[in-house]
């Protein structure tokens, strides 16, 4: 498919158009999330109807697409917190998205540990006599009925679907070198590590180790965390859009070559990054 990034063919192309975000990285950015959208939602005035055991793909791809939209504010605003933090969920929310496409028999699973966290309430008599105990507890049982799961299956599931923590599921499409640095480092974003508080709300005064919170200070964002998490959209949007064309085979046709050419312009912004840590590290030392 002809798009305006179709005259882009190797790294070389694309260096001059890297010192303004402005040039090439939001465009494709921003055209990643228009096609996302187009196919999440293909018709403006219906919407796809989804089976029990098919709409938890279609939420989690949801859930990404949405909060890319997010990221990519934060990122233009250079908020670096939010980014951060939407990080470590997109993330999270592609690789469970691509388990389940890929393990459907899971699926109910997956829905049943959801509420395991409702049994526990209910069944601590500090907490189930609480005042707003009966209309939790309603809830609930609401919930699992439109579910049409039971106590019994709650009980019996797993703490992860399949049985497989989320390092198991990542190992099954990316690399485990890829872990403590995707998935890992960003969860300090998530639990307040000292890593993360140290770097992002306190500056150190390194020959006296003291440290003050200036209200001032604020990371630069450079387009290298902003491509990396296009990057797993846009897999995402190819995985989705294979697993939704099976379902709806006469909706949306002839997208996933424009996807293939979103990949292959990120694979060109990646190779410029990777080359500038290679020849120039020191570039990146700040930003």
């Amino acid at each position: 498919m002809i798009t305006p990034f179709s005259i882009y063919k190797t790294k070389e192309d694309i260096i001059g158009l890297l010192d303004d975000d402005n040039k090439l990285v939001l465009p494709i950015c921003k055209n990643i999330l228009f096609i996302s959208n187009k196919i999440l939602n293909p018709d403006d005035d219906n919407f796809l109807v989804f089976e029990q055991d098919e709409a938890p793909i279609a939420g989690l791809y949801h859930k990404q697409v949405r909060l890319f939209d997010q990221y990519l504010k934060a990122y233009q605003e250079n908020n670096p917190e939010i980014c951060f933090i939407l990080n470590r969920i997109i993330h999270e929310a592609y690789i469970k998205m691509r388990y389940l496409i890929d393990n459907p028999q899971d699926i109910k699973e997956y829905r049943e540990l959801s509420y395991k966290s409702h049994i526990t309430i209910l069944e601590n008599p500090l907490l189930s006599n609480t005042p707003n105990a009966k209309v939790f507890k309603r809830k609930f049982e609401d919930s699992i009925a439109v579910e049409g799961i039971t106590i019994d299956e709650i009980k019996r599931a797993r703490k992860n679907p399949g049985g497989k923590n989320f390092r198991q599921m990542q190992q099954l499409y990316e690399s485990d070198a890829l872990y403590s640095p995707i998935y890992g480092m960003t969860s300090d974003s998530i639990h307040s590590g000292w890593n993360e508080i140290r770097q992002m709300y306190l500056r150190c005064k390194k020959d006296t180790k003291q440290y003050v919170a200036d209200v001032d200070f604020q990371i630069v964002l450079h387009y290298r965390l902003l491509i990396s998490v296009a990057d797993i959209l846009i897999s995402s949007s190819q995985s989705y859009y294979s697993w939704f064309r099976k379902l709806f085979p006469g909706i949306i046709p002839g997208l996933m070559s424009l996807l293939d050419e979103f990949k292959w312009m990120c694979l060109l912004i990646s190779e410029v990054v990777i080359d500038t840590y290679k020849n120039n590290p020191d570039e990146y030392l700040y930003k």
